[in-house]
């Protein structure tokens, strides 16, 4: 069986239009595994926060797959709006990106009897937007290592890395996690309109997706401005982060396992659902 790390390898090499005879060698899949480790890294970061009631861990992982495979119907979808840059990476990208991976999360997980508390919004939201991510990130990553060697004729790995260090580090410290941080953001308006903890009904929905697509969008116009965006993202980023924090401090003190049940029966069966 074909494993997710080489799949995502020929994926890349063959949307590479200058590419005619490549194989997936030992320095590719390197960069590659490097491309997803901020992926792995940011997941394990936010699964910790749920202290309460743990998600399993083989739940986690499944729906981080699921990211991944999103992914490739996002690209394919996207093409389209290739040729404008504003158009692609301010509307099209966040829209598109968005809607699938919340869509994924409506199909694989919402019914889930697992999903038994606002905060697996959250948690189930990251994991599939991470697994998109990581995917995404590995995709760019490749082809941004893979291209100027082709392009030139060469093979010069230590050179090629060379060229996309700083990439890397700017997508494995922003790019990625940003995934995490809009997509937290409808999770935890999913999480609310399960068990009914706000009024609002789908509105909270429509606004926690409008919300993810409208910091998705921001993000990516400061990164067309850059590096005059960046004074931007210093305030984009760290509300970014606050939001999110304030939206995980309140899924727990809001989760019936915060407390102990008074009457023998199960913490979530106090929670009404939809």
């Amino acid at each position: 069986m074909m494993s997710p790390l080489f799949f995502v390898c020929r994926m890349i090499i063959s949307g590479l239009d200058c590419v005619h005879e490549v194989d997936v060698s030992a320095d590719v899949l390197a960069v590659a595994a490097l491309s997803f480790a901020p992926g792995v890294f940011w997941l394990w970061f936010f699964y910790r926060r749920d202290k309460l009631e743990p998600e399993p861990r083989s739940l986690v992982i499944r729906m981080f797959l699921i990211g991944m495979a999103v992914m490739l119907p996002a690209i394919l979808i996207e093409r389209p709006f290739a040729d404008s840059k504003i158009v692609m990476l301010v509307f099209a990208a966040p829209l598109i990106e968005e809607s699938l991976k919340f869509l994924a999360f409506l199909f694989f997980i919402y019914r889930n009897p697992e999903f038994d508390e606002p905060m697996d919004g959250i948690i189930y939201a990251i994991a599939i937007s991470l697994g998109f991510a990581a995917a995404e990130n590995a995709y760019f990553i490749v082809t941004s290592y893979l291209a100027p060697q082709i392009a030139l004729g060469m093979s010069d790995p230590v050179w090629a890395f060379g060229m996309v260090w700083k990439l890397y580090l700017f997508r494995a410290f922003l790019t990625v996690p940003g995934h995490a941080l809009w997509s937290a953001v409808w999770g935890y308006a999913a999480g609310l309109y399960k068990f009914r903890m706000r009024k609002g009904g789908r509105w909270l929905l429509v606004n926690g997706l409008l919300f993810s697509w409208l910091l998705h969008g921001l993000f990516n116009m400061m990164l067309l401005n850059f590096p005059p965006g960046a004074l931007g993202m210093l305030i984009l980023v760290p509300s970014m982060w606050i939001i999110v924090h304030r939206s995980f401090v309140s899924a727990q003190e809001e989760s019936p396992f915060n407390v102990k049940s008074q009457d023998g029966k199960s913490p979530s069966d106090h929670l009404p659902r939809r």
